[in-house]
């Protein structure tokens, strides 16, 4: 699933980096076709930066967790507790974007 999700944030970088060229600009056709292609593809790419910054968020809080002021330690551990549940939810929603529309 994960480089399924990868590919597809290429993708959208492509065509965002594509839709720039002011060759492709000119070209409405082709610039409407592409901008369809990467509008149906944002929500996902939205859903899994946001579940990789999540994760990011996931490995500073453990870090965090040995630390030796009992405060840090205590904000970590309600940090992390709020980064799972987003998680959780971060992954269901990326779930039902993966689905075929039709």
């Amino acid at each position: 699933m994960f480089s399924r999700l990868e590919a597809t944030e290429q993708r959208y970088e492509e065509l965002t980096a594509e839709m720039a060229r002011p060759e492709i600009s000119g070209d409405y056709e082709k610039l409407q076709a592409m901008a369809k292609d990467r509008a149906s593809i944002e929500d996902v790419v939205v859903l899994y930066r946001a579940w990789t910054a999540n994760g990011k968020g996931i490995e500073e809080a453990r870090a965090v967790l040995g630390d030796s002021d009992p405060e840090m330690s205590a904000l970590a551990k309600e940090e992390l507790a709020q980064l799972t549940t987003d998680r959780v939810d971060i992954e269901d929603k990326l779930r039902r974007a993966l689905v075929p529309k039709d």
